[in-house]
């Protein structure tokens, strides 16, 4: 099996750059979000639920797409089931 080929320069940060910047946008928003829900009288349980169907829908979406170029999965071979053996 042949090694991915190295990245080089601002495309090698591009993608863990991005990855940060969307982390933190989401980590500082949930903070606001939690306090509008908690004084303008948000139901706990619903809000609890739809946070967790929210949070589901993007992992879920997440496992489906394909994983990026240098990525642990895509260096092992260990991408999708149909790339496994079947076991009998």
């Amino acid at each position: 099996m042949t090694e991915p080929a190295e990245r080089t320069g601002a495309n090698a940060l591009f993608w863990p750059a991005a990855l940060l910047v969307v982390s933190a946008l989401g980590w500082g928003i949930l903070y606001s979000l939690n306090q509008l829900a908690t004084t303008d009288g948000i139901p706990f349980i619903p809000y609890v639920f739809w946070m967790g169907v929210g949070a589901a829908i993007c992992w879920r979406s997440g496992q489906r797409s394909a994983p990026c170029p240098g990525s642990r999965g895509s260096m092992y071979g260990a991408t999708s089931r149909s790339a496994r053996s079947p076991s009998a």
